[in-house]
């Protein structure tokens, strides 16, 4: 007697949790019907077991392949030699290095650009030092304003006349070295 009452309470509870779940999706149940086959023929649907696999871990022959990315075979290939040379591919062992830096002397030593000129250089220094932002002292990350705060709470110059403390570039206005 008692079981046969069990089931339509289970059944019930089971209905009440399904209209509680589509209620906070706000997806209808032609929404999750939808969702369900689109799943179901991708292979993206949990096969039965204990496994915890998709479908189409379990069975990939059974359906079509996703491409990974808009590239093309030949453009993987090309970009896989460019990093094959470039030694940018890990190498073997823990360390996730990649063979590059595992052993540079086979791939050559990679040339770092400046992204400013000496001309650029020198004017931020000689900014940073009317303004005291210059780190001193090895304790810790000092500035000059911060150890000298009277030197520095004047705004700085607006003139941009060079003071004698201001380091002069070496090289001409016009950008050519002179020698």
């Amino acid at each position: 007697m008692k079981t046969t009452h069990r089931v339509p309470l289970i059944a019930m509870l089971a209905l009440a949790a399904c209209a509680a779940a589509t209620a906070q999706t706000g997806q209808d149940r032609e929404q999750v019907k939808r969702d369900f086959e689109q799943a179901r023929r991708n292979g993206e649907l949990l096969a039965p077991g204990e496994a915890g696999l998709q479908e189409r871990e379990l069975y990939p022959q059974r359906y079509a392949a996703h491409p990974a990315s808009g590239m093309t075979r030949a453009d993987v290939r090309a970009e896989f030699a460019a990093a094959q040379r470039s030694g940018r591919l890990v190498g073997n062992g823990d360390a996730s290095l990649t063979q590059a830096e595992l052993d540079p002397s086979r791939y050559g030593v990679t040339t770092a650009v400046a992204s400013k000129t000496r001309a650029e250089v020198i004017a931020e220094l000689n900014e940073a030092r009317r303004n005291g932002d210059i780190f001193v002292g090895e304790a810790g990350p000092t500035t000059l304003r911060q150890s000298f705060p009277r030197r520095y709470s004047e705004a700085p110059s607006q003139h941009g006349e060079p003071s004698a403390t201001v380091a002069q570039p070496s090289v001409a206005a016009s950008g050519t070295a002179t020698r």
